[in-house]
């Protein structure tokens, strides 16, 4: 009933702890960035587990797209790079498929059978700080449109698709992983604005949903409790309203809404009882293993009933064979990833929108450019990634500087005197909505273009810019295609 991460990426290096754990029954791993550095690597990290365990492991990992790429050390000959789910819900549907299709090839040959994704968030709080372009939209409907092929596309190659964070993860202002937000919504309108998507990941026979560690009173009332551990939102409405049968995943619990609330033990029983089937934690440590063994005492005790455990094993089991994980011939897939690469980054060419024109795309070529774009640096998940905008507009006269994703003043003063030089300048920024010194800088350009790498919230900031454009992404596939779009005529 568990899945659990760990450090390290050699199986003859790794700390006891996770290897006796899979030696002893462990239902899954999750798979971080840190896991994950060549594709034989993890093919031989995977088979290596998988050849010591009793029962077959869940092989886990969040592989959105965007900004949630757990595979970004990867060398980047022998990777997919990837669009943000609202980058891909402003393409067609097709190319949706044929993108989670590229993206379920990388998987399987890296020998993973779960993917944390679609997030079926619809992101309607625009100062969202964890969901943002990582939800295909704002508004349910075309939540739907998209989220429920890229689920069914996953099932079709035998990948267990976990939609994310039942009931909701979009409205919040608080990121999870630091502390628990709370949702003020009522019913009626949580209901109305954010349900849509799982009701239809379920009518369309979704296996599994992850719940969120989010505080509804909607549906708690005064009791302060996540949705991981309610089981009025859990057992009442998901399984009982909704008819919902699949598993039910928790978040990490060690994210901040669960670690700063709660002993684990007393969080883990209150999940299980609450109806959770799998339980994550992001490292397997001792603390972490004597706490699962400390369940057996609270089955003895009667804090957790016998059913309750046989009905998640039973599950799980379940699920595990639907998927064929105790098929132990499984063909070997090769990639071929600069003809796969080249789909994607065709498919970045439709995503990028273009709010406002004034006659000045495509760009002028013979202005003196400054590109002025944040320091990838400073952004979770996207410090390795090296390509920047430049790299692909073939100017003559053109520089890039970045700024830190909160800079300060001195870097404000340093930018401000530097673009004195330039005739054109285009700004690229990442949320500056809800980012004070970003507004600081972007006051006092004089801005020709800006092109927005979030959600376009950050549009409202530039009135006075001749053109602005939405590249949902600040990858490499999508700053290709902005590219495109800045050099093309009639886009």
């Amino acid at each position: 009933m568990f899945i659990l991460g760990f450090e390290g990426e050699n199986y003859s290096l790794l700390d006891k702890n996770i290897i006796n754990a899979v030696n002893s029954g462990l239902g899954g791993i999750i798979y971080f960035s840190e896991n994950i550095k060549s594709l034989a690597q993890i093919k031989n990290l995977i088979a290596s587990f998988d050849k010591n365990a009793p029962v077959p492991l869940f092989h886990s990992i969040d592989q959105e797209g965007g900004q949630v790429e757990r595979t970004k050390y990867i060398n980047n000959n022998e990777k997919f790079h990837y669009l943000s789910a609202m980058a891909l819900g402003k393409t067609d549907v097709d190319d949706v498929i044929a993108h989670t299709n590229l993206m379920c090839s990388e998987l399987n040959a890296l020998g993973f059978n779960v993917n944390f994704a679609p997030v079926l968030d619809t992101n309607t709080n625009p100062i969202n700080p964890i969901i943002g372009i990582r939800a295909y939209a704002n508004n349910s409907e075309d939540v739907i449109k998209y989220s429920i092929p890229v689920m069914q596309v996953l099932k079709e190659n035998n990948i267990l698709a976990v939609g994310k964070h039942f009931p909701g993860h979009g409205d919040t202002c608080i990121d999870s992983h630091i502390e628990m937000p709370k949702v003020k919504l009522s019913l009626k309108d949580f209901e109305a604005l954010h349900l849509d998507p799982f009701k239809q990941a379920i009518a369309n026979q979704i296996d599994a949903l992850m719940i969120s560690h989010v505080y509804y009173p909607a549906f708690t009332g005064i009791n302060v409790v996540p949705a991981s551990l309610s089981k009025a939102i859990i057992k009442e409405y998901l399984v009982k309203k909704l008819n919902y049968k699949g598993l039910v995943i928790s978040d990490d619990m060690e994210m901040g809404s669960i670690k700063n609330n709660y002993s684990f033990l007393n969080a883990t029983i209150q999940a299980i009882n609450a109806g959770v089937d799998l339980i994550i934690f992001r490292y397997c440590n001792e603390n972490i293993l004597k706490m699962i063994d400390k369940l057996e005492h609270a089955i003895q005790d009667n804090e957790i009933s016998i059913n309750r455990i046989n009905e998640s094993v039973e599950k799980i089991l379940k699920i595990k064979q639907k998927y064929k994980l105790f098929d132990k011939s499984k063909p070997k897939k090769i990639l071929n990833i600069e003809q796969n690469q080249k789909i994607i980054d065709q498919i970045a060419q439709k995503s990028i929108k273009i709010i406002k024109n004034n006659n000045h795309l495509p760009i002028n070529k013979n202005l003196k450019t400054l590109i002025i774009s944040p320091d990838k640096k400073t952004i979770t998940n996207l410090e390795t990634d090296k390509s920047l905008l430049s790299h692909f507009l073939p100017l003559s006269n053109i520089k890039e500087i970045q700024y830190s994703i909160e800079p300060t003043q001195k870097q404000i003063d340093n930018i401000v005197n530097l673009s004195q030089n330039y005739e054109q300048l285009i700004f690229l920024s990442y949320n500056s909505h809800i980012n004070k010194s970003q507004q600081d800088l972007i006051k006092n350009l004089n801005l020709s273009i800006s092109i927005l790498l979030a959600t376009e919230h950050d549009s409202t900031l530039f009135s006075d810019a001749n053109a602005i454009l939405a590249g949902y992404s600040y990858k490499q596939s999508s700053l290709k295609a902005i590219a495109d779009a800045l050099m093309t005529k009639n886009k």
